[in-house]
């Protein structure tokens, strides 16, 4: 990824701006609540610069709900936040979501009261990420393409995890306004015989065969599982769905496995 040629590509958002619009200072409880993993931190906010002063990171499917891993990150050590903001996997409705990979309903209002935190925001992960662009330093970024740096222009955030998040950012003239998207759940689409035969395999799986369903964990485990009987081969004994994807991807790297590279290969062709 490219760093913005802009210096100042977003503004915070209005939850760590006084109602004057001024950056203050405050400590802030954020979440990152995923499929997978649900990392939660404290952190100290100096204008666009971020301390951590607690963090943990949890496995969400060991909780029934957020409320019980926040409740639990809060009895480490007491503290005062003058605000919370978690981002979630998931479309977010008036303050709730219903997550998309795990059974929680999150109502961020609740926790807020529960927590006694007054300003308490839930927005999509990828959004999230979205406006946390402006705080990554140069070397914490990596160029893939180099592109065409002064095109200008919208932008999108892509992260292919437990599920496919999408976000975009578009340009108003002044700066870069991140919004939230639910892309990965757009229909994948086909290009190559293979990728008929892949969407073939999926849609005897699937009612709705998604972006999400082949660039994704998951989907790195779809298309191991599509090639097998692509090519008539049998299962491997090392096999198991649900844990598979890393081991795949590891095989890849190491070489290991044929099948393994020709699934990592397809996973970034798509």
């Amino acid at each position: 990824m490219q760093q913005p040629r802009h210096r100042s590509i977003l503004k915070a958002p209005s939850l760590f701006q006084n109602p004057r619009g001024l950056y203050i200072d405050m400590k802030v409880l954020a979440g990152d609540i995923g499929g997978t993993q649900t990392r939660i931190a404290l952190f100290d906010v100096d204008k666009i610069h971020l301390t951590p002063l607690i963090e943990k990171t949890y496995s969400s499917v060991a909780y029934p709900n957020l409320d019980t891993i926040i409740e639990d990150f809060i009895s480490l050590e007491k503290f005062t936040a003058a605000a919370a903001c978690f981002g979630v996997a998931g479309p977010i409705q008036q303050d709730r979501c219903n997550t998309t990979n795990l059974p929680w309903n999150i109502d961020v209002q609740q926790i807020g009261r529960k927590i006694g935190i007054r300003r308490a925001t839930l927005i999509n992960d990828l959004e999230a990420n979205a406006w946390g662009l402006q705080a990554l330093a140069p070397n914490d970024l990596h160029v893939i393409n180099p592109g065409n740096p002064p095109a200008g222009g919208n932008a999108c955030i892509i992260s292919a995890g437990t599920g496919l998040g999408e976000a975009g950012l578009y340009w108003n003239g002044i700066q870069y306004q991140p919004y939230a998207s639910e892309g990965g759940h757009c229909d994948f689409v086909a290009n190559t015989e293979q990728e008929f035969r892949l969407l073939k395999f999926l849609q005897q799986r699937y009612d709705h065969v998604s972006w999400e369903r082949v660039v994704s964990g998951m989907g790195v485990v779809n298309i191991f599982e599509f090639l097998i009987t692509d090519h008539g081969f049998s299962t491997p004994e090392w096999f198991e769905y649900g844990v598979a994807a890393a081991e795949i991807s590891s095989k890849s790297l190491d070489g290991s496995c044929a099948l393994c590279a020709e699934t990592m290969d397809l996973f970034v062709r798509l």
